[in-house]
């Protein structure tokens, strides 16, 4: 089996779950030719399988939670217009009409190859994080046809990291730690000023959630968490995945400030957004 996010997919040496979903009548049809089926190894996150159907490599995807209604539409839709050296999947279409399928009764859905090259944690790799991110936040005009990507993503709450680390660590680190968070949390307040640009957050877009293309475009995965919100706040989060989700568990300030730059060419940063900048780069590092 291969570890997934919270589940196991139960793979086996050919993938045989995956290739009996296939099968069916309704997704890709018994004439399908599926003889191939193995983790993805271009990208990290283990719910990515790389099939070969017809001669032909596919991606599924199998999602560890409920997909919602929006999510296939958005992935069209982006698809269709996300330009610049990024690229966004659109689910494709399965014999019997839908785009959904399950796997061991989770979610799944198939989509064109992504290559085989994972993106890494080089400068150009972040240069390449900095233009996808821009990418999407280019993209106007999706809050009348999904106003559900208004509805507000949950924020960390204290009293879930007081129950979930409380009993690991002595009072006085935790309550060094409360402090911290109250006061970024403080900081990072105006982070609701509906004078900030809004645009389309990834909400978690890091080297594990793409994928390099063989054209050299940023293949972007996981959309599950998309939400129409202040851009900022979407890069300063993944500008701290840039320079700390390094698998290395080693925080690197230059890696932050290098992706923030790469991304204000690409998409300059107003006075609002600049002053907020840092306030929610330490929320995002002490969360």
């Amino acid at each position: 089996p291969v570890r997934g996010e919270g589940f196991w997919v139960p793979l086996g040496a050919g993938g045989e779950p995956v290739i009996a979903a296939l099968r069916r009548p309704d997704v890709l049809g018994d004439a399908a030719s599926i003889d191939d089926a193995r983790r993805y190894g271009g990208h990290a996150c283990n719910d990515v399988v790389r099939v070969r159907v017809d001669g032909q490599y596919r991606i599924v995807k199998i999602y560890n939670k409920p997909v919602p209604s929006w999510l296939f539409p958005l992935e069209r839709r982006l698809a269709a217009r996300v330009e610049g050296g990024a690229r966004v999947l659109a689910p494709l279409p399965l014999r019997g009409g839908g785009d959904l399928f399950r796997v061991d009764g989770r979610p799944a859905a198939i989509y064109a190859d992504a290559g085989t090259e994972r993106v890494g944690n080089t400068p150009k790799d972040a240069r390449r994080q900095a233009a996808a991110l821009a990418a999407l936040h280019r993209v106007e005009g999706l809050a009348e046809d999904f106003p559900r990507l208004r509805e507000v993503a949950p924020r960390m709450d204290w009293s879930l990291v007081r129950s979930d680390v409380g009993a690991r660590v002595d009072e006085a680190l935790l309550e060094q730690v409360r402090l911290a968070w109250a006061s970024v949390e403080e900081q990072a307040a105006g982070v609701d000023d509906p004078a900030l640009p809004e645009r389309l957050q990834h909400g978690s877009l890091h080297r594990d959630h793409t994928a390099l293309a063989e054209d050299g475009a940023l293949v972007i995965f996981d959309l599950e968490k998309a939400r129409l919100g202040p851009a900022i706040d979407d890069v300063a989060r993944t500008a701290a995945f840039v320079g700390y989700r390094g698998n290395d568990e080693r925080l690197s300030p230059e890696r932050i400030v290098g992706f923030v730059r790469d991304y204000a060419r690409l998409r300059p940063l107003g006075p609002l957004e600049r002053a907020l900048l840092v306030p929610l780069l330490l929320r995002c590092l002490v969360h």
